[in-house]
């Protein structure tokens, strides 16, 4: 079972034909937390928005047979926008690992995304496991079985969550009890040990520069509409890692005084510019482009740079 969490604009300021908003959550995340963000949006641009709990996390199904990972989580969102939104596009926002699903999304259904927004994406290099790193040596069973239990115990206490959140909110006093205890696992431990499990045994996806800039392995990229909020104190994901999107069209950053989650520190600068971006990208008719190819070639190392 699949959950979201929608929020409808009040009636008076309800727009026919408005284009609605997907939030991603990211690892660990749920729904709640962008609790902050759905009905200031919603009341600003007209449309519902909608806030996802990806399988496995918050409270959608943690099934134990399948595998977790962007595959499953982009048919997730998919099958959200196809039998729930029933638009024709939808604007896309991720935070974290929810970034970068969000722009796997977008490069993998291109003509229904009217504009992506990642808000400190992460997984640069396609790599999804909570290390950030692709080393063969993780996908071997009783590894992945030791790490998935490391990661989940942290997921599931309130202190290992108040310390991650700690170390990257740049301000720690907005780390309260309510949102500890809104991001805390209280899943059954079998359900939460096979999501971890399978990230720790996934294989590297698409990298950002192969999502959004450059189409060298001929599966096609999002040539739309690209916010991305930053905060600027991202311990995790710098600004700088906006570096390798700097050759892209209709691209647009706006660093904000915040850490990885700036939605939830700053949430009313977020909102403001999010609807504001949306308005202005439906009213100038961005969302309507072509889905580009754009081959470039390049000498690659024998192996994969990151998996030393």
């Amino acid at each position: 079972e699949e959950i979201h969490t929608v929020a409808d604009p009040p009636d008076a300021n309800r727009v026919a034909g408005a284009t609605p908003l997907i939030f991603i959550h990211g690892m660990g995340g749920s729904a709640a937390h962008f609790s902050k963000n759905l009905l200031p949006i919603a009341a600003a641009c007209g449309a519902p928005v909608y806030a996802v709990d990806l399988l496995g996390f918050g409270r959608s199904a943690k099934p134990l047979t399948v595998d977790y990972g962007e595959s499953l989580w982009t048919w997730q969102i998919k099958c959200l926008v196809d039998d729930v939104v029933k638009t024709d596009q939808v604007f896309v926002a991720g935070n974290s690992l929810g970034g970068y699903l969000a722009m796997v999304v977008a490069a993998t259904y291109p003509k229904q995304v009217a504009g992506l927004c990642v808000l400190n994406a992460c997984a640069a290099s396609g790599v999804i496991n909570p290390s950030g790193l692709a080393i063969p040596v993780f996908r071997i069973p009783f590894v992945a079985d030791f790490l998935a239990g490391q990661a989940l115990d942290t997921a599931s206490t309130a202190k290992g969550v108040r310390s991650t959140l700690e170390e990257v909110y740049m301000d720690p006093s907005k780390v309260d009890d309510d949102l500890v205890k809104t991001l805390t696992f209280t899943g059954k431990r079998a359900g939460g040990l096979e999501v971890y499990k399978s990230l720790y045994k996934s294989y590297p996806g698409r990298s950002w520069e192969e999502l959004l800039v450059s189409d060298e392995l001929g599966l096609g990229i999002y040539a739309g509409p690209l916010l991305a909020i930053w905060g600027q104190a991202d311990k995790w994901m710098p600004p700088k890692s906006l570096d390798v999107l700097s050759e892209r069209q209709d691209f647009e950053v706006t660093l904000v005084t915040a850490g990885h989650c700036p939605h939830d520190e700053v949430p009313e600068m977020v909102n403001r510019k999010i609807s504001a971006w949306m308005a202005e990208i439906i009213e100038e008719g961005r969302n309507t482009f072509e889905v580009a190819r754009v081959p470039r070639y390049k000498t690659l190392p024998l192996l994969p740079k990151y998996i030393f």
